[in-house]
């Protein structure tokens, strides 16, 4: 299995089995190619939005330590370098998998 997107522009306008039918007549399952593409467009953009999280959170913790303003260490055992460390690794990782791809 691929890390890469499918590039989905091939299928823009393309809303019902009958748009998909004409252009694509060898696919018998035309309604589940439909569905299968507005699934996956609604799983790339909660992906795009995990990771503007990711980074958000990376980057505010950063900003925070970097200035004093947030402890590093709690006193209840939270640690905001454990929680920046894997805000980060989550964004780098899916970054060098696009990378690679």
């Amino acid at each position: 299995m691929s890390n890469e997107r499918i590039d989905l522009t091939q299928f823009e306008g393309m809303t019902t089995p009958w748009d998909f039918g004409k252009k694509y007549p060898h696919i018998e399952s035309a309604k589940v190619a439909v569905e299968l593409i507005a699934e996956l467009k609604r799983m790339y953009a909660r992906e795009d939005e995990l990771l503007d999280a990711l980074r958000i959170i990376r980057d505010d913790l950063n900003e925070g330590m970097a200035q004093g303003h947030l402890p590093i260490e709690s006193t209840h055992g939270v640690s905001a370098r454990k929680i920046r460390n894997f805000a980060n690794d989550g964004f780098e990782s899916f970054k060098r998998r696009e990378s690679n791809d």
